[in-house]
């Protein structure tokens, strides 16, 4: 098959964690055309994609307009909305991106809509579980051909110094995580594998279109995650205990806080109820 013959899957967050993944892995398939969306054209990250190969086009999740014409002549899409950005950080403002990305995807009357989502979770609220889950079930009754894709915890944001979870150290790490109950389970998974699951269900279509995927590879309490990283790692992390009643504690730090403990609860309920069934 010519490279002008192959179908294009267009991908939000090009530039981000889990739209990086999805174009590493498009690219070492190769049966695609990739087109990347990104807000900068112009950034450094932009123009290595362009080195490699990929189209790299400008879009905004705000611009309706800008996504159809992002859209035109595109097979497939990968789209995922970020809570986490500081211009969104609210359940509404990412759902109408979402439902911008559904709208867009109709009208151009894209084939398969691969979509990054979450659970719905209300035992405490959490924001950015909800708007997903939102964006989600509009995508589903939209028509459009979908594959949800159920992301879980990255098991980077252990080493991840913008999350804050270990601090690297002379000779290792300090692992200080009151956001993580030091024996709550957290079923998770490499983000950088993400990529891997979404080209399956580009692949085959018959098998995946109208179906979910969820994702969990391993389920680890954060004093089982610092055990293996120093059994493979060979260096020492000091752990700072953190218990349940300090972790309680966050639902009451604010927004930031507040989403990072309803997440964890989830996530430790989540486990409870998978392990049982094992």
């Amino acid at each position: 098959m010519s490279s002008n013959s192959k179908p294009i899957i267009a991908v939000t967050g090009a530039t981000g964690a889990q739209g990086g993944s999805v174009v590493r892995f498009l690219l070492k398939d190769g049966g695609f055309r990739i087109r990347a969306l990104t807000r900068n054209v112009d950034s450094d990250t932009a123009k290595a994609l362009k080195e490699k190969g990929v189209e790299v086009v400008r879009a905004d999740l705000n611009d309706l307009k800008s996504l159809e014409d992002a859209f035109k002549g595109v097979h497939g899409v990968f789209g995922v909305t970020n809570y986490w950005d500081p211009a969104v950080f609210n359940e509404e403002k990412e759902f109408v991106q979402g439902k911008l990305l559904v709208d867009a995807a109709k009208a151009a009357g894209v084939k398969h809509f691969v979509f990054s989502t979450l659970e719905e979770w209300n035992a405490p609220p959490v924001e950015h579980f909800n708007a997903k889950s939102r964006i989600n079930n509009y995508l589903i009754e939209s028509g459009v051909p979908r594959t949800s894709v159920y992301t879980s915890f990255y098991f980077e944001n252990f080493t991840n110094p913008i999350m804050g979870l270990a601090i690297k150290k002379e000779n290792g790490y300090v692992a200080e995580w009151p956001t993580l109950w030091s024996d709550g389970p957290i079923p998770g998974y490499a983000v950088a594998d993400t990529g891997a699951w979404v080209l399956a269900a580009f692949k085959d279509p018959s098998r995946f279109v109208g179906q979910d995927i969820k994702i969990i590879t391993e389920i680890f309490t954060p004093r089982q995650f610092v055990a293996l990283v120093e059994e493979i790692g060979g260096k020492k992390i000091e752990m700072k205990e953190t218990s349940y009643e300090k972790f309680d504690e966050m639902k009451n730090g604010g927004l930031f806080a507040a989403e990072l403990h309803g997440k964890y609860v989830f996530a430790s309920s989540f486990s409870v109820i998978f392990l049982m069934l094992i």
